[in-house]
C-alpha cells in the first residue's frame, strides 16, 4: 500500500456505505463544521480529548493523593491496555464516530465519581472504590488517544504542512498546560494521608468537567461530519504491510526503551517543578513564560519554516537528542536544586532550565507524530499507536517490577548531593552502570529514527 502525506486513510474517504453520494448534513453537523479560527468545531472537541488523554494516572491526583501502590499501578496498566484493544478493534470494525464518542461517556463518569464523595459524607467510607473506579473510567477513555490524533480534522487531507505543524503544537501545548495545572494540585496533595479526600469545592471543577463530557459524547455521535460514518475498509495484508516498514517497528521498539527507563521517575520529574522553593505564582509565571510564550514562539517558527521545507519539524525534532532525558536527570538527580555559582537566581534558573527542556520535549512528541502522518496512512498510523499503547502500558508494569529506577530515581538518575568529590570518579554518578545503559538507550533512539526516517520519507530534504 503506498503511503499518503498528511491524507487520509488509503480508500477511506468514499462515499457512504450504500452508494449514494450526495449527503444531506443535519443541523448539528453543518454547525460542528462551522470554523473558530480556521478549525471546525468538531476538530477542537477531539483535539480537547486527545489533551485530557495526556496520563491516566493524573486522574489520582483528583482523587486526593500523589502516589500509587504496586497494584493500582498493575491494575491500572491492565486496564490501560485491556481499553487500548478494544478501541482499536471497534476502529476498525465499527464507524469512528462511536470511537470518538463513547470515550467522552467514560471521560465524564470519571470526573463524576471523584467529586461523589465531596458532596456526600455518607460515601466517604467508599472513597477508595470511588476513586480507584474513577481512575479506571478515566484509564479507559485516555487509552482513545491514538484514535483522536490519527482521526482528527480527517475531512482535510489536502490541508498544507504548515497548517498541521500548527494544529499538532497547539494541541500539544495545551496537554503540557492540563499537565502542569494537575501537578500543582498533586504538589498541594504532597504528606496527605492514605485515606484523605479531596475538599467539597473540587466538584466546582469536575462536574463542570463531567458535563462537558457528556455533552461532547452527544456532540460527537450527532455532529461529526459524514467522513466519520465510513466503516474503514478492509485492506488486504494489512498487518503485513504494516510491519513491513521499518520505521513503524522502530516506533514500537523506541517505545520499549523509553518506557522502561523513563516510566519510573515520571511523577518526581513533575514533582519537582512544583516543589522549587519560591512562590508559587512566580512557577506559575515561568510555567506561563515558556508553555505558552516560548512555545507560542517555537510554534510559529516551526510553522512558518514548515512551508517551504516539510521535513524540517521532524528531523529538528529527532535533533534535539533525548531532552526528557535530560529533564528528568536535571529535576531528580538534585543538580536543580542546588547552583551556588548563580546565588539567588539558583531556583528561578533551576527550573527555567527544567521547563526549557519540558519544551524541548514536547516539540519532539510534535515531530514524531508529524513523521508517522508523512510517512503512513492514517489506518496505519491509528494501528502503530496503538500498538505502541500496548507495548507501552507492558513496559510500565514490567518497568515497576524489574527497573532499576522503579520506585525512585536510584542509579539510573544517581542522587548527585551524595557525591563527595573527593572520592574521584568511584563515588560519582558517573560510575553507575544504569545511568550509561539508560543513556544509550536514548541516543540509540534518536540514531534509529534518522536513519529510517531518511530512507522512507516521502519528500527528502
Amino acid at each position: 500500500m503506498g503511503a499518503s502525506s498528511f491524507g487520509g486513510v488509503d480508500g477511506y474517504s468514499g462515499p457512504l456505505p450504500g452508494g449514494n453520494d450526495e449527503v444531506v448534513m443535519t443541523g448539528l453537523q453543518i454547525a460542528m463544521a462551522r470554523e473558530f479560527c480556521g478549525w471546525p468545531l468538531y476538530t477542537i472537541v477531539i483535539a480537547a480529548g486527545q489533551m485530557l488523554s495526556a496520563t491516566s494516572f493524573q486522574i489520582t491526583l483528583l482523587s486526593g493523593q500523589n502516589w500509587q501502590t504496586d497494584l493500582q499501578l498493575y491494575v491500572l496498566g491492565g486496564v490501560f491496555l485491556a481499553a487500548s484493544s478494544v478501541w482499536y478493534v471497534l476502529f476498525r470494525f465499527k464507524p469512528s464516530v462511536y470511537v470518538l464518542a463513547a470515550p467522552w461517556l467514560f471521560f465524564g463518569l470519571a470526573f463524576f465519581l471523584i467529586g461523589l464523595p465531596s458532596v456526600a459524607t455518607a460515601l466517604h467510607p467508599a472513597h477508595s472504590a470511588l476513586a480507584s473506579a474513577a481512575t479506571w473510567a478515566y484509564a479507559v477513555a485516555s487509552a482513545a488517544a491514538f484514535l483522536f490524533f490519527g482521526l482528527n480534522f480527517g475531512e482535510e487531507a489536502g490541508a498544507a504542512t504548515e497548517v498541521w505543524t500548527m494544529r499538532a503544537c497547539l494541541v500539544q501545548g495545551s496537554q503540557q498546560i492540563w499537565v502542569a495545572a494537575l501537578w500543582y494540585w498533586g504538589n498541594s496533595l504532597s504528606g496527605a494521608k492514605a485515606d484523605s479526600f479531596a475538599p467539597w469545592w473540587i466538584v466546582l471543577i469536575v462536574w463542570p468537567l463531567a458535563v462537558m463530557s457528556f455533552v461532547f459524547a452527544y456532540l460527537m455521535l450527532y455532529g461529526l461530519p459524514d467522513y466519520y460514518r465510513q466503516t474503514p475498509p478492509k485492506v488486504p495484508n494489512f498487518l503485513r504491510t504494516l510491519f513491513r516498514r521499518k520505521l513503524v517497528l522502530w516506533f514500537l521498539g523506541s517505545e520499549i526503551l523509553r518506557d522502561y527507563w523513563l516510566s519510573g521517575p515520571y511523577g518526581r520529574n513533575w514533582g519537582f517543578l512544583w516543589s522549587v522553593p519560591i512562590p508559587k505564582w512566580q512557577i506559575l509565571l515561568l510555567v506561563i513564560a515558556f508553555f505558552i510564550g516560548v512555545w507560542a514562539l517555537m510554534m510559529g517558527i516551526l510553522t512558518w519554516f514548515s512551508k517551504t521545507h516539510t521535513w524540517l519539524l521532524p528531523v529538528f525534532a529527532v535533533g534535539l537528542g533525548a531532552p526528557r532525558w535530560c529533564q528528568m536527570l536535571w529535576g531528580t538527580s538534585s543538580l536543580a536544586l542546588y547552583i551556588p555559582w548563580a546565588g539567588h537566581a539558583g531556583p528561578y534558573l533551576g527550573i527555567s532550565l527544567w521547563l526549557w527542556l519540558g519544551v524541548l520535549d514536547a516539540v519532539q512528541g510534535v515531530g514524531l507524530g508529524m513523521i508517522l502522518l508523512q510517512t503512513l496512512s492514517r489506518l496505519h498510523v491509528c494501528a502503530t499507536l496503538a500498538f505502541a499503547q500496548i507495548i507501552g502500558s507492558i513496559c510500565v508494569m514490567v518497568a515497576r517490577a524489574t527497573a532499576p529506577n522503579r520506585i525512585g530515581p536510584e542509579s539510573v538518575f544517581p542522587d548527585a548531593a551524595k557525591w563527595d568529590f573527593h572520592d574521584g570518579l568511584k563515588g560519582s554518578p558517573l560510575a553507575s552502570a544504569p545511568f550509561w545503559i539508560a543513556l544509550i538507550c536514548q541516543v540509540v533512539i534518536v540514531i534509529g529514527y534518522f536513519w529510517f526516517y531518511r530512507k522512507e520519507q516521502l519528500a527528502r530534504p
